[in-house]
This record gives C-alpha cells, structure tokens and sequence, in this order.
C-alpha cells in the first residue's frame, strides 16, 4: 500500500460522504444537542444545592441550641453526625453531577470540532491534506486483498 493509494482512498471515501454531507451535519447537530444536554443535571443541582443550604441550616441550629440549651452531647454527637453524613451524601452526588457535566461539555466541545471538520472536508477534499486528514481519522485498516476502512474520530466507519 503506497502513501498514494491511501490519499485517493480517504479522498474517494470524502467524496462518497460529502454527497450526503448537508444531511449528516443536520443529523450530528440534533445529536450533539440531544448526547450533551444538561437541562435534567442543571434542575437536579438546583434541587441538591437546595438540600444542601436546608441541611447546613439544620446544623446550624442544632449548634446554636447547643450552645444555648443544657442537652446530652452524646445525642447532640449522634444528630450532629447524621446531618454531616447527609450534607456529604449531598455534596458528594452535586459534585458527580457536575463532573458528568463537565464532560459532556468536553464531548460537545470535541463533537463540535469533528463537525466542523466535516463541514470543511466538503471545501478541502479536491486534493489530499494532511491537517484534514488527522482531523478526521482516528484509524485506518489496510486489509490482505488491499481494501481500505477508515474509521472515524466520531466513530464512523467507511
């Protein structure tokens, strides 16, 4: 397999897609928007940091009682570490939330890139580049009888 040979094969598969292109980017879009959404997570941390303020308040004012009422300190202990366990349970599951956000954020960003990619591949494609080429493909298989697949960084294959 000649440096050649592969060029006009990314080459003929770019033109095999570019006729359907306007399609695959309206479909990607819709994609992207639907895989990265964050409506649901942004609802659920508004929830959870309500929890949060709900709980810290309650501490608070079992330390202020504390403070201000004779009481046994080892039910104060046990209430005190209760509360704490549960703002930790909250914390813990608002900062998950927040790194799966974060992420599909990172993948959005990153599909975009692809996309954007693609959309360029129809003005590039008249002849071979490099830069077009690493942008798009993440792996290429050369086969025994000298088929070529190419695989995608969206994870396409062709």
């Amino acid at each position: 397999m000649t440096e050649r040979q592969l060029e006009n094969a990314f080459l003929a598969v770019i033109h095999e897609m570019a006729e359907d292109m306007d399609t695959i980017l309206a479909e990607y879009q819709s994609i992207i928007l639907e895989l990265t959404d964050t409506t649901a997570m942004d609802k659920q941390l508004g929830t959870l940091s309500l929890q949060a303020r709900g709980i810290n308040a309650r501490i608070q004012e079992l330390i202020s009682q504390n403070t201000w009422v004779v009481q046994d300190q080892d039910v104060f202990a046990r209430e005190y570490q209760a509360l704490e366990a549960q703002y930790n349970d909250v914390e813990r599951e608002m900062q998950n939330l927040k790194d799966e956000q974060q992420a599909r954020n990172g993948r959005r960003s990153a599909l975009k890139r692809s996309l954007k990619a693609w959309g360029n591949a129809q003005k590039r494609a008249l002849a071979f580049d490099d830069d077009l080429f690493t942008a798009l493909v993440d792996q290429v298989t050369v086969f025994a009888d000298g088929r070529i697949a190419f695989t995608f960084m969206d994870g396409t294959k062709r």
